[in-house]
């Protein structure tokens, strides 16, 4: 829709401007068009009917219903917005609408016309229809609206913003107004006017923007109805600045001549009619044909006369080619012709055909088109043809048929197809090169009638106010003897009023309409021959007479009328407008109003309350006046009741009785007064609602502390007069009442120390106390203190102790009754968490039956202990209670690691668990290893064997000892591994070898299993044999292949299998244990179920064939479907023993999977669908396929096997709306898979698209796919504008012609296909538009239709200020200048075009009103003045006034209007205001006052700044001594800032002094509570001293001593005052002895404290005695508390420090150094004091080290005799306790490795990875760098520094370890080998092996180089495209063609080397499997070379191969076929 309206915006001054263009996008609508057609049965249409009118005439127009005459097809209405052009004046809402449908209620339709400048909206309330059939026709409503003129006002359905539906479709499935089971349809109409304008005329001839045009032209254009001539322009300026041709012309053509060569030309015609003028044209422009040279040719149709009926014959005819320079070629000679003929055959349409042409070489078609003719010269060419100039090629025969021209012009099938083909001498185009071809058209005239056509006369043309029974009169004809008169009321004379034929010159017509338009013409005839019909006049009768006016409203004798009434009257046929008057008195004598309008209604204003007026109108047009009408009367209403002003209580006032009076002010010609009271002061629900006659009103029954609103209105009879103002008040509060208390409950127990007092609020409490005590008395408290919450935490609270506490509320200093008194106990002290003792946290080597201990924990009564194996205890090994500090375990397990944890326990309460602690226990001893293979006393064992045993647990390695001695002393191998087996290399024959094994564990070693043997077998005489080669598989099946491969040179060979992908060490290995004896494997087959096992080094393959002599293949069978399996071939010789080649080969081994079977295809979604055929598309996950069946609706077909990009496609033939199922299935090996998922089609209706043929330029053209669920991209040829949404597409087009419109179709299966329609556009309308004017802001309507000028008459007026109607409103638009467009439609072809004129609207004069001001309401009556201009009138409500007099007015605000009317009649007013001041009113209350309190300040009325007086008063100061006792009435008065004054009195009662007691003296502690102070009176004083604040004694702030304390009581100005004393007692001071930290093992022992008698608390002491072994380890607070005779209590501290027993915390560990160096054992221990280390040597006794006395053990210089001490530590402190024990390992220095790698050797290489192994040296490891380099840079590795952690074997994600150089680490281990990935194809790296050995102290790298170390390699390049010669373009080889080919023993070829390189050669089979290869070295040049294809073994079969040639990333094939 977005993309309509910026359409909209953009073409605003180039298309027609309307309203609905927003909607275009929604709607398909026909301007001016009414349907009712019958309905089909999923239709619902609702149609803007289309009336006629003429300007002045109210005109109905009706919203019909068609289609919802089923319950089936009821629908919703929102909203229904109607858009208008301009052109009509809107009726009043009330009087908009009428004519409402029976069957809908006229209350339920809510219109409003003025919704917008150019919309109407008419809401049903009611909304929904779903119960309501409308009979087709139904009139919902109508529309009434007077019609201005004078073009047509179109009405369209629209919305008020482009995204708002206006029809809401809610019931039976009316998803949406455009889609769903029912479609609703929208037809727009409007108003069209009753009679045509002159129109400008359409250009015709030469055809626009034609070029090659004759210098002497002949223009045409055609007729305009009502026209007499008609004005042309010519110039080649298209301003037409300067004109070449500016003539009056009578026809519709004119020749012009003397035109220039080869110019453009611009041209215009307007029509008029000898009065008015059209607008002009639109300008066309033509081009004149180039200047005749020797260069030119002209092909000419010529142009011949004829009568109707004649055979005519049309030449064509060639000149200029009359040499053979200027030879041209004809294709296809298309002519385009106008109406008038009739096109024979296409053998007698052409004749004459000239002799140098064959007339059989020509093919013409005279039915090519409506109006095309072609003729084609198949020969084409007349290069050598010389055509006399005037040759005629050929003529055209038709016959005539007249009356007028037809015109024959060269033309072409599509603007884009030359109709000329110039192919010979450089005629390259028919318009360029050195040869120009002109055309020139031509056609046939008519011969012309014998007699002439009659000249009319009488009435004048376009004659108005004509006679209805005229006498018509027109010029007689030389010759004719009379004439035929056709009269119409249709320009076209379709139909006629009159056809009559007539001797005579005149002719009476009777019975004619009254202002209706008519038409009339003349032939002549003379009994045989007719003239043509005269010129078409036209003439408008005579207006109908005026009747009399009929009034409508106010009714006749209507009361109570507003001051400001409407008039209105009914419309009176052909009135232009009425006259109006209004007077008081029936014969109208004088009148109050007397004026005219064009409108049917009149406003009044100014009339007086209470008054009888009489008022009558009479219609008008133009001069003409009609009868009055009947006199009608209506009295005003009275002068309306004014608000009431409330008086008493005072808005906002407080504390109000509970009964109060309500009092206001009269309000004159009240009756009554109605008094309304709310809790709201929106006054929803009332506490009193009443009337009364008085000015007050007692209330009762109020609320406490209650805002209450009230408010007042009078009555007079039932009229009621406005409400007051809102006044509120606020009732007295409602007295305190006893709290009541929550939580904790009374008497609760387990109370938490911390407790939160909850309680009840109370109303109106702004506060709570709330004392807390021990003693229900509270004559102490434990809190005291205030809250505005309803809870108070507490804290500090003691355990075990029972609380009393109570509440009051507070409101300021107003205090409520207590609530009762509640109590509650609070919690026993809680346990505490376990401290754990032993085993201390992560202990290892723990024994199995070790004893947890931990430290107690106070008032416990026992321990639950847990022990598990995961610290989250889900499973325990040991849980259960004791009431020891102590829990012995068993049957715990070697090495393992125990978690534990306690907790106290005290009856059924438990602790908090203690930490987790852990330990792990001991390792077992390790056993002896048992031996498994090869097996004790084996013989015939490989030289090359792998020894093999079985784990021991806990063992972290194995030592291994082979010796040819059973007692070892000697040994073959000696060495430790982590496997379970050791391959031995480099026995020797016939040896019988000892092997044992024993586990290791760190340093630990475990017995020597039992030493087994074997013998080597003998040394062959035979030779091992070559190895086998190049495996193939064919003949794959899921359980069966044949594997193929190139035969070495043994007698026979294995064929081996695997399933796991072994690498080349364990193929080696399993190969090395093959059995010698070869009989072994005899039962071999190639089924896998006979297969025989051979295991080593960890991994098992299966001997499963064997071959003997050229069998070179075995068929396996028995295999698992979608399986891998992995082949090996071992050649041998000789058979017991057997010698085998144990190594890999070329394509040995290899591997290959089982197929999975035939592979079922995915069906997927179908493509192409049309209305007859589809696409069928399905993807298959394998490229095993033979082809493809489907199943299409129940028929299987075969399919074959299309590949597309995506899968595979067939297509199928369909029938059209059809739906097809259809599944795949695959074809592979005679087998088929199961079928494909089922896809389901549905071809496509005929009518699939359905949109319009025709449209117009710019306008949008809505097409539709009639399917539903589909998506669809749309495509419009060349469109301008598009927008598409759903089902649905909008375009435009701003170029007439023809295009197409394709609909990409989508449904909701993903089926896709398209369907395309075309469309024609036709042209827009010239439209011209009237004179430009201008008129003040304030001016009435100006109907817009009555302007002169607008053509073609009935368009519509759009712009600032124009309404739906046509009439433009200057207040609207605003001053300034306005664009106004008018609009205009083809009738005929729907299509639009606007033009465009100006209307000023001046502004208004400038008025200022006086400024506002403000008087008392009793100020004096004064004159107004100040306005300006001056000259103006004052006005108050509507009534023009001279003065203003306050005393008459209520207090309030008036507006006044100052009008003012300047020299031109324009009005303008301005508004000041006059307020009337109340006079303030004064509140004040009285008091009392002491007799002795001071003169003070009087200023308790209010407003302040009045005057006291009365007795005791001075200067507003009041004297209480002076008043003396008693009460005295003082005045106040007051005068507001608006200057009015007020007075008020009120009283002071003075009484005498008051008399003060105080409370007793009392003692306190200095830490006592704040104390309330309480007891003095009178109530209410102040108490004040040391201590006290806000009546509050605070003892620690006043300190020790005695304080006197003052209260003072002041009442109404006088002071008194008494006072007592509070001593403050001090706190008792307590001091205790100092104690030294003591052990936990320590005995008890007794505390003792100054003063005496006091009591001793704290962790391990009970009755004074302070037990170390229960207080456990730590720092301990002990407390002392002690109370004095006053009852003061102190307490203090102090800290006794008991040491935990002394635990080792780290023990010292192992350590490991190299000969020469220091060894240092270090022991952390807690609570240490000496420290003793011991050594034990060869496991022998513990010995103490002299002087090893420190935590710390430093062994200088060790040896390696010191290997395997042990060392341990005694720690003493709190006990003793021994360290673990730790071991010296001693080892010797670490050296660099004396031999560097060496031979790197690329074992493959591709664009991305590198494959490559080394020799290794004799390091225990080694690193391989690389860089991205030719060249490996002088870069070597850290010593000392490992590389393991960054060592990447992906290069493009390894990280730098020298980013300046590039390095990278691809290896670190102790292999051999690495495939480096992630590589940069065809590029340079290098490599560098470094050597290193490792130990714990370091790494030592060799840095040095070696032989191919470092080396460099380049990756591959990605195959390229082959030239012409068969080689790469940037290959540095070439690979010649093979010869012979096909080839029998040798494959013969040439390698062309450009340089020198390696190269790899390939043979390859048509499976793309290698079946021989080799790699060499070539320096540049040519080298022949050969492959054989046949040896003893028969190495290649007959057949295809691919000879391929590689090097350093470049391939050449060649094929090479074999035939042995």
């Amino acid at each position: 829709m977005g993309v309509f309206i910026n359409n909209f915006v953009k073409q605003f001054k180039r298309i027609i401007m309307r309203k609905f263009i927003i909607l275009a996008t929604l709607l398909v609508f026909s301007l001016f068009s009414f349907n009712t057609n019958a309905q089909s049965t999923n239709q619902i249409t609702l149609t803007i009917g289309t009336v006629q009118a003429t300007p002045g005439q109210l005109v109905s127009i009706p919203v019909i219903v068609d289609g919802a005459n089923t319950a089936a097809k009821a629908f919703s209405i929102a909203e229904l917005y109607f858009h208008h052009t301009s052109g009509i004046t809107k009726t009043g809402t009330g009087t908009g609408f009428s004519d409402y449908h029976p069957l809908t209620n006229p209350a339920d339709w809510l219109g409003n016309m003025q919704y917008g400048p150019n919309t109407i909206i008419n809401t049903w309330l009611e909304g929904n229809f779903n119960d309501i059939v409308f009979p087709n026709g139904s009139v919902l409503f109508k529309i009434n609206v007077i019609y201005n003129g004078p073009g047509a006002v179109q009405f369209t359905w629209g919305t008020t913003a482009p995204t708002e539906s206006f029809i809401e479709n809610q019931a039976n499935n009316l998803t949406t107004f455009t889609g769903g089971p029912v479609v609703v349809n929208f037809v727009n109409g409007g108003i069209v006017p009753a009679g045509p304008t002159l129109a400008a005329p359409t250009l015709s001839l030469p055809a626009n923007n034609a070029t090659n045009v004759s210098i002497n032209p002949t223009l045409e254009w055609n007729a305009v109805t009502g026209a007499t001539g008609y004005v042309l322009q010519v110039s080649t300026d298209n301003t037409f600045a300067t004109t070449v041709v500016n003539q009056s012309v009578t026809g519709t053509t004119y020749n012009v001549s003397g035109l220039s060569y080869n110019t453009v030309y611009y041209w215009r015609v307007k029509a008029t009619d000898g009065t008015n003028e059209s607008d002009w044209s639109s300008v066309w422009s033509f081009t004149t044909e180039q200047q005749a040279t020797t260069n030119q040719i002209t092909l000419t149709i010529g142009t011949v006369q004829a009568t109707p009926g004649q055979l005519v014959s049309i030449p064509v005819i060639v000149d200029g080619a009359n040499t053979a320079a200027k030879a041209f070629s004809i294709a296809e000679l298309y002519f385009h012709h106008t109406s008038g003929i009739t096109k024979t055959g296409t053998g007698t349409g052409f004749s004459d055909y000239h002799p140098l042409t064959n007339p059989a070489d020509w093919l013409g078609n005279m039915q090519y088109g409506p109006n095309t003719i072609i003729n084609t010269w198949l020969e084409g060419n007349f290069n050598d043809i010389v055509f006399p100039n005037g040759s005629v090629l050929f003529k055209i025969n038709v016959i005539y048929n007249g009356p007028g021209a037809v015109q024959f012009t060269w033309g072409t099938t599509a603007p884009t197809e030359s109709f000329i083909e110039n192919q010979a001498n450089n005629l390259t185009t028919f318009t360029g090169g050195p040869v120009v071809v002109n055309f020139v058209n031509g056609g046939i005239v008519p011969a012309g009638p014998t007699l002439a056509a009659p000249t009319l006369s009488l009435p004048a043309n376009n004659a108005t106010n004509v006679s209805i029974n005229p006498t018509l009169e027109w010029n007689a004809v030389t010759g004719a003897t009379g004439y035929v008169l056709q009269v119409s009321t249709d320009n076209t004379f379709a139909t006629t009023v009159v056809n009559q034929s007539v001797t005579g010159t005149t002719y009476n017509v009777s019975g004619l309409n009254y202002n209706a338009t008519y038409y009339w013409r003349v032939k002549a005839t003379d009994g045989t021959n007719e003239s043509d019909w005269s010129v078409v006049w036209s003439f408008t009768t005579m207006m109908q007479p005026l009747t009399a006016v009929v009034l409508s409203a106010p009714a006749d004798g209507a009361n109570n009328v507003t001051l400001t009434p409407t008039l209105e009257w009914q419309s009176v046929a052909t009135a232009t407008g009425y006259e109006v008057q209004v007077s008081t008195s029936n014969t109208f004598t004088t009148t109050v109003y007397s004026g005219t309008t064009t409108n049917l209604t009149q406003a009044l204003s100014g009339l007086n309350y209470n008054t009888t007026y009489y008022w009558r109108v009479r219609a008008l047009r133009g001069s003409e006046e009609g009868p009055w009408s009947a006199v009608w009367s209506f009295t005003t209403m009275m002068q309306p009741l004014t608000a009431v002003s409330l008086y008493m209580p005072l808005d906002g006032a407080t504390n109000v009785s509970l009964t109060p009076t309500l009092e206001w002010q009269s309000v004159a010609t009240a009756t009554g007064y109605e008094v309304q009271v709310s809790t709201s002061n929106t006054f929803t629900t009332t506490v009193y609602s009443g009337t009364t006659t008085n000015l007050t009103q007692a209330l009762s029954g109020l609320n406490y502390n209650t805002t209450y609103y009230w408010r007042v209105r009078a009555l007079r009879g039932s009229e009621q007069g406005p409400w007051s103002a809102v006044w509120s008040f606020t009732t007295i509060q409602q007295p305190l009442t006893a709290v009541v208390l929550s939580a904790p409950a009374n008497g609760a127990n387990n109370v938490t120390l911390t407790p939160t007092l909850e309680w009840q609020s109370v109303a109106t409490a702004t506060g709570y106390e709330v004392q807390v005590s021990t003693s229900n008395t509270f004559t102490t408290t434990v809190y005291s203190g205030t809250t505005t919450n309803l809870t108070q935490a507490l804290s500090g609270l003691n355990y075990n102790t029972t609380y009393y506490w109570r509440v009051r509320a507070l409101r300021g200093s107003e205090e409520g009754p207590w609530s009762a008194v509640w109590s509650f106990t609070t919690m026993m002290q809680p346990l505490t968490a376990v401290s754990l003792y032993m085993p201390l946290d992560g202990a290892t080597n723990v024994s199995l039956t070790p004893t947890l201990e931990w430290q107690s924990v106070a008032t416990a009564t026992g321990y639950e202990v847990q022990v598990s194996t995961s610290n989250t205890f889900t499973t325990t090994v040991y849980s259960g209670t004791t009431t020891n500090l102590t829990q012995a375990l068993s049957g715990l397990n070697y090495n393992t690691t125990y978690y534990w944890r306690v907790r106290a326990l005290r009856g059924s309460e438990q602790g908090p668990w203690s930490a987790v602690w852990s330990f792990t226990t001991e390792l077992p001893n390790l056993t002896s290893v048992i031996l498994t293979s090869p097996a004790n006393n084996a013989t015939n064992i490989s030289i090359n064997p792998t020894l093999q045993w079985q784990s021991v647990a806990t063992a972290t390695g194995y030592e291994v000892q082979v010796s040819t001695s059973n007692t070892f002393t000697t040994t073959v191998f000696s060495g430790t591994t982590a496997n379970l087996y050791h391959t031995l290399s480099g026995l020797n024959y016939s040896t019988t070898y000892f092997w044992r094994v024993r586990a290791l564990r760190g340093t630990e070693q475990g017995p020597w299993s039992a030493v087994w043997s074997f013998t080597t077998i003998q040394q062959q005489t035979t030779a091992a044999p070559t190895q086998a080669s190049f495996i193939t598989f064919s003949q794959v099946t899921p359980n069966s292949m044949k594997v193929t491969w190139l035969n070495g040179n043994g007698v026979g060979r294995l064929l081996l299998v695997a399933d796991e992908n072994l690498n080349p060490a364990q193929w080696n290995a399993i190969l090395n244990a093959l059995n010698a004896n070869v009989a072994t494997y005899s039962g071999v087959n190639g089924n896998w179920n006979n297969k025989v096992a051979v295991t080593a080094a960890g991994k098992t393959a299966y001997v499963i064939g064997r071959t003997l002599g050229t069998v070179r293949s075995v068929d396996v069978t028995g295999l698992t479907p979608g399986t891998t399996y992995y082949f090996h071939v071992a050649e041998y010789n000789g058979s017991n023993p057997a010698v085998y080649n144990v190594n890999q080969a070329s394509l040995n081994p290899r591997s290959k999977a089982t197929l999975l079977g035939v592979v079922t295809p995915v069906a997927v979604a179908a493509t192409n669908v049309t209305t007859n055929s589809f696409f069928a598309n399905w993807t298959l996950a394998s490229n095993e396929y033979d082809y493809f069946e489907a199943d299409l609706n129940g028929e299987i077909v075969d399919v074959g096997a299309f590949p597309t990009a995506n899968g595979f496609a067939f297509g199928f033939s369909a029938d059209p709306n059809t739906t097809y199922e259809y599944k795949i299935r695959t074809v592979y090996n005679n087998n088929t898979s199961s079928w494909s998922n089922v896809r389901i089609v549905n071809t496509y209706p005929l009518n699939v698209v359905t949109g319009p043929e025709t449209g117009c330029q710019y306008m949008p053209n809505v097409f539709t796919v009639n399917l539903n669920n589909v998506t669809i991209d749309w495509v419009a040829e060349d469109a301008d504008e598009v927008y598409d949404w759903d089902n649905s597409l909008t375009a435009s087009w701003e170029t007439a012609g023809t295009y197409d419109v394709t609909a990409n179709i989508t449904d909701s299966y993903g089926n896709t296909g398209s369907h395309t329609v075309s469309i024609t556009i036709n042209p827009a309308p010239v439209v011209s538009c009237p004179n430009s004017f201008s008129v003040c802001v304030d001016a009435d309507l100006i109907n817009l239709n009555q302007l002169q000028g607008a053509t073609p008459a009935g368009g519509i007026f759009i712009g600032d200020g124009v309404d739906d109607n046509g009439n433009f409103d200057p207040a609207v638009a605003g001053v300034g200048t306005h664009t106004i467009i008018y609009a205009y439609q083809n009738a005929q072809t729907g299509c639009d075009n606007y033009c465009e004129f100006e209307i000023t609207v001046n502004p208004l004069p400038v008025v200022t009103a006086p400024n506002d001001m403000s008087v008392c309401a009793n100020a004096a009556q004064f004159n107004l003045s100040g306005g300006l201009p001056a000259g103006g009138t004052y006005y108050l409500n509507g009534v023009a006034i001279t003065s203003f007099n306050p005393s008459n007015m209520n207090p309030g605000v008036y507006e006044i209007e100052y009008r003012y009317t300047n020299t031109n009649g324009c009005t303008n007013s301005d508004y000041f205001t006059i307020t009337v001041n109340p006079l303030p009113e004064i509140t004040v209350n009285g008091f009392e006052v002491c007799i002795s309190a001071t003169p003070f300040q009087l200023n308790v009325a209010t407003p302040a700044g009045g005057t006291y007086s009365g007795p005791g008063v001075t200067n507003n100061t009041f004297n209480p001594a002076v008043a003396g006792l008693g009460n005295h009435v003082i005045t106040y008065v007051y005068t507001d800032a608006n200057g009015c004054t007020n007075s008020a009195q009120f009283t002071i009662t003075v009484v005498p002094t008051p008399v003060v007691t105080v409370p007793n003296d009392m003692i306190v502690c200095i830490d006592a509570n704040p104390i309330t102070l309480s007891g003095a009176t009178p109530a209410g004083g102040v108490y004040s001293g040391n201590g006290v604040v806000n009546g509050v004694f605070y003892p620690a702030q006043a300190g020790v001593g005695n304080h006197t304390i003052t209260y003072t009581y002041q009442s109404v100005g006088c002071t008194a005052s008494g006072t007592f004393t509070i001593s403050v007692k001090p706190l008792p001071e307590i001091t205790f002895p100092t104690y030294q930290p003591v052990c936990v093992l320590d005995n008890p022992f007794a505390l003792t404290a100054t003063p005496a008698g006091g009591t001793f608390t704290g962790n391990g002491v009970v009755n004074g005695i302070f037990n170390p072994s229960i207080a456990g380890a730590g720092t301990h607070t002990i407390t002392y508390t002690y109370t004095d005779q006053f009852g003061c209590t102190n307490s203090a501290q102090f800290n006794i420090v008991v040491t935990p027993a002394t635990v080792i915390t780290q023990h010292p560990s192992d350590v490991q150094v190299f000969a020469g160096q220091n060894a240092t054992f270090t022991v952390v221990a807690q609570n240490a004091t000496s420290y003793q280390w011991q050594v034990s040597v060869n496991n022998g006794p513990w010995t103490n080290i002299s002087g090893a006395t420190n935590a710390t053990l430093t062994l200088n210089n060790v040896t390696t005799t010191m290997n395997g001490n042990r060392y341990r530590v005694v720690v003493s402190g709190c006990g003793s306790v021994t360290s673990n024990i730790a071991i010296l390992n001693v080892e010797q220095p670490l050296v660099v490795p004396s031999v560097q790698a060496s031979n790197i050797n690329w074992l493959s290489w591709g664009r991305t990875n590198i494959n490559m192994n080394w020799t290794n040296g004799n390091g225990t490891g080694r690193i391989v760098a690389a860089v991205e380099d030719v060249t490996f840079p002088a870069w070597t590795p850290t010593q000392n520094y490992s590389y393991a952690a960054v060592a990447n074997s992906n290069f493009a994600s390894a990280a730098f370890v020298d980013q300046t150089l590039g390095v990278k680490i691809v290896f670190a281990g102790n292999g051999n080998g690495v495939n480096v990935t992630g590589l940069t194809r065809n590029t340079n790296y290098a490599f560098h092996v470094f050597e290193y050995n490792q130990t714990s102290a370091g790494i030592l790298y060799n840095t040095t180089s070696t032989t191919n170390n470092p080396r460099s390699r380049k990756t591959s390049l990605k195959e390229g495209e082959f030239n012409n010669d068969n080689r790469y373009v940037d290959a540095p080889f070439a690979l010649s063609t093979v010869s012979p080919n096909p080839a029998s023993d040798n494959i013969y070829f040439n390698i062309e080397a450009y340089e020198a390189a390696s190269f790899r050669l390939e043979l390859v089979n048509t499976l793309g499997e290698v079946v021989f290869a080799t790699n060499f070295n070539l320096s540049e040049g040519s080298w022949p070379m050969n492959i054989p294809t046949m040896d003893a073994t028969g190495r290649l079969a007959d057949g295809t191969y691919m000879l391929r040639l590689v090097s350093n990333g470049y391939v050449q094939t060649q094929k090479v076929v074999v035939i042995k």
